[in-house]
C-alpha cells in the first residue's frame, strides 16, 4: 500500500482551515452572515475562502473609521442646541422621559425632541385607521416608510389614502 503523503497532508491542512473558519467566521457577526460564509467556504472552499478573505470582514478601515469619527462630531457639534430643550421640562418630566432620551441617543445619535408624539397601537386594523386618518388630515405632503408594506384587503385603505 502506497501512501502519497503529500494528499494526506493536503487533506489535513484542508481540514484545519475550515475547522479554523468554523471557530472564526461567526465570531462579531449575524448568525445569517455566519452560515452564509460557513456554506460558501465548505461547499466551495477555494472561491469561498479568496473572496472571504477580500470582502468579508466586518471591520472598516482605518481610514474609513477616522472618517466616520469626524462625521460623529459634526453631528454631535449640529444636534448638541437640542439638548437644551430638555432643561425646560420639570424635574418630574424630565425623570419621566430621561430613558427615551437615553434610546433615542443609544440607537441612532439623535436627540429627542418637543412636538413629537406617540401612540403604542397593539391592534393591527386600528394601526391602519390611524395611517389613514393622519394621511386623510395632510394639506400636502405624506411622508410614510415602512419596511415591508405588502398591498392586500386590509392596506388597501392606505394605498388608496394616497392616490
Amino acid at each position: 500500500m502506497n501512501i502519497n503523503w503529500l494528499y494526506v497532508l493536503g487533506f489535513i491542512v484542508d481540514w484545519v482551515i475550515r475547522i479554523g473558519f468554523l471557530i472564526y467566521i461567526p465570531r462579531k457577526r449575524k448568525p445569517s452572515s455566519a452560515i452564509a460564509w460557513l456554506l460558501i467556504i465548505l461547499l466551495i472552499p477555494g472561491v469561498g475562502i479568496l473572496l472571504f478573505l477580500v470582502i468579508g470582514s466586518p471591520k472598516l478601515s482605518k481610514r474609513r473609521r477616522a472618517k466616520q469619527a469626524r462625521i460623529d462630531k459634526l453631528f454631535e457639534a449640529a444636534t448638541d442646541v437640542l439638548n437644551n430643550e430638555l432643561s425646560t421640562l420639570s424635574a418630574e418630566e424630565q425623570k419621566r422621559i430621561q430613558p427615551i432620551v437615553e434610546l433615542t441617543r443609544s440607537l441612532g445619535k439623535l436627540r429627542a425632541v418637543s412636538g413629537n408624539k406617540f401612540k403604542i397601537l397593539p391592534e393591527y386594523n386600528k394601526v391602519i385607521d390611524d395611517i389613514v386618518a393622519e394621511i386623510n388630515k395632510s394639506k400636502k405632503l405624506v411622508h410614510l416608510e415602512y419596511f415591508i408594506l405588502a398591498l392586500d384587503e386590509t392596506t388597501q385603505p392606505i394605498f388608496d389614502a394616497m392616490e
